[in-house]
């Protein structure tokens, strides 16, 4: 074997991993999802009402009483009803999902006035329909 025939073997050996990396990164990403149900992080009712109210909102999401605030189900502020409550199971949200055409509250948890670039927002909106 030759200099260079070694070197390009050491390069394709060494280089393997490269093109597993996205693979094991897919997979990471997918456990992530599963293990997170919708509600799961303390700050989800934030944003999902954002999302909801995303390019204009939806039907479900009102103008407020000031221009940082939302009138939203108040299903959608509670979704995050077991966050940093180990003692609590995500079946507390069984109680919130039949609300959606229920009571409404103002909020002001949300992306109203540009805390975070509106890209994200606008592009889960697509994802948006009347189910909570």
């Amino acid at each position: 074997m030759t200099d260079v025939e070694e070197r390009s073997y050491d390069v394709r050996r060494r280089g393997w991993w490269i093109w597993l990396a996205p693979l094991l990164a897919y997979v990471a990403l997918l456990a992530w999802a599963f293990a997170s149900p919708i509600g799961a992080g303390p700050d989800d009712d934030y944003h999902l009402i954002s999302t909801w109210c995303a390019d204009g909102g939806s039907s479900h999401c009102l103008p407020g009483s000031k221009d940082s605030t939302r009138t939203v189900p108040s299903a959608v502020t509670e979704i995050a009803c077991f966050a940093q409550n180990p003692d609590r199971s995500a079946a507390c949200q069984e109680a919130v999902w039949p609300r959606l055409d229920g009571e409404t509250v103002e909020t002001s948890r949300g992306n109203f006035v540009g805390e975070y670039p509106p890209v994200f927002y606008a592009v889960m909106r697509v994802f948006v329909t009347d189910d909570v």
